[in-house]
């Protein structure tokens, strides 16, 4: 019989994985719904290109991908905070990156509701001219998954935590961020290498499991543990 230790140790081993498992699930579902949402608004700007760019950002297309984009960074935002601890990386660079994806989220919600009445409001010119304040408002994203982003990977690419494809992914993720200031071809990348990470992280077989533990409390009492 396994001693209360023992047992306690099963199930503590038992609900970190579970809870690895969810977040990694959470980071992959999200970055993929974001990546799908980017190229289907990617897609619609070089498929309706008979459409001004105000009539585009008027389209249910364009609606559609960009709730997708908001629902799926706000998605990979809250796994990222909520599983900080468990991603083996600096808790400073997570929520950094937490920050820089609720920024997508929110520059997507911003085009996808008050962008479209904007879009109904002005004129062609107006739309395709907005200023540098329009600019001024994605300048947080940009910092924010630059830094975040590029972190991550550096870190992830050093200590070997994720797989090299998936570093050099997301540290090409933080360069498009940077780059360009609207969220649609940062959030396509990125959304695949969070994605990408996420499935190549913290593998559960390298995970201790209840038979391991087993035999770990057996060695250290010095019982031999039927088949250990």
């Amino acid at each position: 019989a396994l001693s209360t230790q023992t047992e306690r140790h099963i199930m503590t081993v038992n609900t970190i994985q579970q809870t690895r498992a969810g977040t990694r699930f959470a980071i992959q579902a999200g970055g993929l719904i974001g990546a799908i949402g980017a190229a289907a608004s990617i897609s619609g700007i070089v498929f309706m290109s008979d459409l001004t760019q105000r009539e585009g950002a008027r389209s249910p297309l364009s609606f559609t991908a960009n709730v997708l984009i908001a629902v799926g960074f706000l998605i990979v935002a809250l796994a990222l905070a909520g599983g900080s601890a468990d991603l083996g990386m600096p808790r400073w660079a997570v929520l950094l990156s937490a920050a820089g994806c609720v920024m997508v989220a929110a520059d997507a919600w911003g085009i996808a509701t008050f962008g479209v009445e904007t879009a109904r409001l002005v004129t062609d010119n107006q739309w395709e001219h907005p200023g540098v304040m329009l600019v001024v408002a994605f300048v947080p994203k940009m910092i924010l998954c630059a830094v975040g982003f590029g972190t991550l990977a550096v870190v992830g690419w050093r200590n070997r935590t994720w797989s090299r494809g998936a570093c050099i992914l997301l540290g090409f993720g933080a360069l498009v961020s940077a780059l360009i200031a609207p969220h649609q071809p940062g959030a396509l990348v990125s959304g695949l290498a969070l994605a990408w990470v996420a499935r190549s992280a913290y593998p559960l077989e390298r995970q201790p499991d209840a038979d391991s533990a087993r035999r770990y409390s057996g060695n250290k009492s010095g019982n031999k543990v039927v088949g250990a």
